[in-house]
């Protein structure tokens, strides 16, 4: 039997490679994204903590409202790549299935063809022999 190649094997390498990369940059600004500071010792006037502002932090506040947008727009990739890998995965091993069971199911028709024939074919030599013993 010649195997063919599954044409949902593209996809799969397709959405692999999104998911890969996409973690990849999810990670990268996770990692490199400055953390939101918190107040460590709160004031009279402010019992709980409060977050202090980036741009007393940070001179470029400009850079951490992309990372922002980056980090949720990886984390959509991600999960969509993911989804795209297991369904086309899912998809490539239902159809290796149902071609398996034909391929069976074709080996077994062939079988019985060749049991047909090897029965007609003694049916035919029977009646030969039957002829030549009356003649």
């Amino acid at each position: 039997m010649v195997k063919q190649k599954s044409p949902y094997t593209r996809a799969r390498k397709v959405f692999g490679l999104l998911f890969v990369l996409s973690t990849f940059f999810l990670l990268l600004f996770v990692l490199y994204t400055p953390p939101l500071p918190v107040a460590v010792h709160p004031t009279p006037e402010e019992p709980f903590p409060t977050p202090i502002p980036t741009e007393k932090l940070f001179p470029t506040p400009a850079l951490s409202e992309p990372f922002g947008n980056f980090i949720v727009i990886s984390m959509i990739t991600s999960i969509i790549s993911l989804f795209g890998v297991i369904s086309s995965t899912i998809l490539g091993w239902r159809r290796e299935k149902r071609e398996t069971k034909l391929a069976e199911l074709e080996g077994k028709r062939q079988e019985i063809e060749i049991e047909k024939m090897r029965f007609e074919l003694d049916k035919m030599k029977t009646t030969e022999e039957e002829r030549r013993i009356k003649k």
